[in-house]
C-alpha cells in the first residue's frame, strides 16, 4: 500500500468490522465441524484433516497478500475480504440445504479454498490499516486484536446459544455479513484519500525494502504455537475431569468463553488506561505465560481449569500486541505490508504446529517435557526483544553523538 495513501477513521471502522466478522466466522465454523461430518457421512477426522489442509492454503495466501498489498488500492483489499467471507460462507450455508453427502462435501471444500484465498488478507491488512491510522504500532495493534477477539466472543455466544442449531448460528452470521457490507461498502470509498493520481505497480524502490527473515519473526510463531497447543491440548484436561463426552464438549465451550471474555476485558483496560507502555504490565503478561504452563499441567478440577484460563488470558491479551507492535517499529513505513504477511505467516504457521504438538504430546504422553521446552522458547523470546531493543537504542544513541 503506498505510503502517499491517506486512511480516515471510516476506513477504519469499516475494516474493524470485517475483523469482528472474521473471528466471529471461526468460532463458529469450529462448531460445524461435527454437524459437516454427519452430513457428509465422513469420520470427523477425515473433515478436521480437510479443515487443515485449509489451513495450509491460507498460510500460503497471506504471503502472496503480503506482495499485493503494496500493487493494490485499500479499497480494493477491503472488498476482496469481504465478498470472500461473505461467499465462503454462503456455500457453507448452501452445503447444509442440500441432500446429497457429496455434493455437501464439495460445498464444504469450495468454502474453505474462497475463504483460504480471499479471508487471508483481512488480518494483516487490519494490522497495516491501523498501523497507519494510529500514531503508535502497538495502539494500531491492540485495535485489530479487540475487534477480532470480539467477533471470537460473539461467535463462541451465538454458538452456545443455538447449540441446538448451529445452523442457526451460521444464518445469523450470514445476515450481519450483508450488514457489514452494506455499511462498509460506500465508508471503505470514502475512508480513503490519494495524494497522488492513481496507484502504480509495484516500484523496485518499495521492493528493494521486502522484509527478510529475522529471528523475530520466530515469537509470533512460538506464542501462536502455544495458544494452539492449549486450544487443542485442554481436551485431554477435561477428559480427566468429566467422563461423558457431552459434559466435556460443554466444558470446551464455555472455557473458551470465559478466556475469550477475560481476554476482551483486558485489552479494553489496556487500551482505556494505556498500560501497554507500562514494563510493569508486559513483565505481568511474561510472567502469567510461564505460570499458564505450570497451571496447564496441574488441571484436576474446575478449580484449576478456570485458574489455567485467567493466567493465560492476561498472557493472550499482552504479550501478541507488545511483540506486534515491537516488530512493526524496527522497520519503515513502506515495509510494514510485508511485515504484516510475514506476522500472519508465521502465527498460521504457529497455529498449525500447535494442533500437531497437541496431538503428539497426548498420545505420547509428554506434557512435563513439553511445557519445558515452551517456558524456554518463551525465555528465548524475552531475549530476543530485550537485545533487540538493546541494539536499536544502541543505534540511536551512535546517531545523536555523530552529529
Amino acid at each position: 500500500m503506498s505510503s502517499q495513501v491517506q486512511i480516515n477513521n471510516k476506513f477504519v471502522k469499516a475494516i474493524s468490522l470485517l475483523c469482528f466478522i472474521f473471528g466471529a466466522s471461526q468460532m463458529i465454523l469450529l462448531g460445524l465441524l461435527p454437524m459437516i461430518s454427519e452430513a457428509t457421512n465422513l469420520n470427523i477426522t477425515t473433515i478436521i484433516i480437510f479443515y487443515g489442509l485449509s489451513i495450509f492454503h491460507f498460510l500460503l495466501m497471506t504471503r502472496v497478500w503480503g506482495n499485493l498489498f503494496n500493487s493494490l488500492s485499500p479499497v480494493t483489499v477491503y472488498r476482496v475480504g469481504l465478498f470472500g467471507i461473505f461467499f465462503s460462507y454462503g456455500f457453507l450455508l448452501l452445503a447444509f440445504l442440500v441432500s446429497s453427502p457429496i455434493a455437501t462435501f464439495g460445498l464444504f471444500i469450495i468454502s474453505r479454498i474462497i475463504h483460504a484465498s480471499t479471508a487471508s488478507s483481512i488480518v494483516p491488512f487490519s494490522q497495516l490499516i491501523n498501523i497507519r491510522f494510529h500514531t503508535k504500532s502497538s495502539d494500531g495493534v491492540l485495535n485489530t486484536t479487540m475487534f477480532l477477539n470480539i467477533g471470537r466472543l460473539f461467535g463462541l455466544i451465538l454458538g452456545g446459544v443455538f447449540a441446538f442449531n448451529l445452523n442457526m448460528s451460521l444464518v445469523i452470521l450470514m445476515v450481519f455479513i450483508i450488514a457489514v457490507s452494506l455499511n462498509g461498502w460506500e465508508r471503505a470509498g470514502k475512508g480513503i484519500l490519494l495524494c497522488e493520481e492513481d496507484y502504480k505497480e509495484e516500484s523496485d524502490e518499495i521492493k528493494d525494502k521486502k522484509v527478510r527473515f529475522k529471528p523475530l519473526f520466530l515469537i509470533p510463531l512460538f506464542f501462536t504455537l502455544i495458544s494452539s497447543f492449549y486450544n487443542t491440548g485442554i481436551t485431554k484436561a477435561v477428559s480427566s475431569i468429566f467422563e461423558e463426552a457431552t459434559k466435556q464438549s460443554a466444558t470446551i465451550y464455555w472455557s473458551l468463553t470465559l478466556a475469550t471474555l477475560c481476554l476482551v476485558l483486558i485489552q479494553f483496560i489496556i487500551k482505556k488506561y494505556k498500560l501497554l507502555e507500562s514494563c510493569i504490565f508486559i513483565t505481568f503478561g511474561v510472567v502469567s505465560l510461564i505460570a499458564s504452563l505450570y497451571a496447564f499441567s496441574l488441571i484436576t478440577s474446575i478449580t484449576t481449569l478456570v485458574a489455567f484460563i485467567l493466567l493465560f488470558a492476561i498472557a493472550a491479551a499482552i504479550i501478541p500486541v507488545y511483540y506486534m507492535g515491537f516488530i512493526y517499529g524496527q522497520y519503515v513505513t513502506d515495509q510494514k505490508s510485508f511485515v504484516a504477511s510475514k506476522i500472519s505467516f508465521y502465527q498460521t504457521l504457529g497455529n498449525a504446529c500447535g494442533a500437531i504438538t497437541a496431538g503428539t504430546v497426548i498420545r505420547l504422553n509428554l506434557d512435563v517435557y513439553i511445557m519445558f521446552i515452551f517456558s524456554i522458547l518463551t525465555f528465548f523470546s524475552v531475549y530476543m526483544i530485550v537485545k533487540n531493543s538493546h541494539l536499536k537504542l544502541s543505534k540511536a544513541y551512535v546517531g545523536v553523538s555523530n552529529d
